[in-house]
């Protein structure tokens, strides 16, 4: 069994996965993307995907949404 992490670095790792470290494998961002996909350029190809998606999308309203839910819990 391994532990795959979608983004980030080794030397970002939390106690808890430093601990689970010494009894698994971890891959993190860039290579969990190419030993999922078997493609070297695929994490950053992912990023260039979401980033001209969030610059295409005018998330106003779902934000505002979701913080109005956030308010009602406090």
């Amino acid at each position: 069994m391994v532990v795959g992490i979608t983004y980030g670095k080794a030397t970002q790792l939390n106690g808890h996965y430093k601990a689970v470290a010494q009894d698994y494998d971890i891959y993190i961002g860039e290579e969990f993307w190419y030993r999922l996909t078997g493609y070297e350029s695929f994490y950053y190809d992912l990023i260039d995907a979401f980033s001209s998606t969030a610059y295409e999308v005018d998330g106003t309203k779902v934000l505002s949404k979701n913080d109005h839910r956030a308010s009602c819990r406090n």
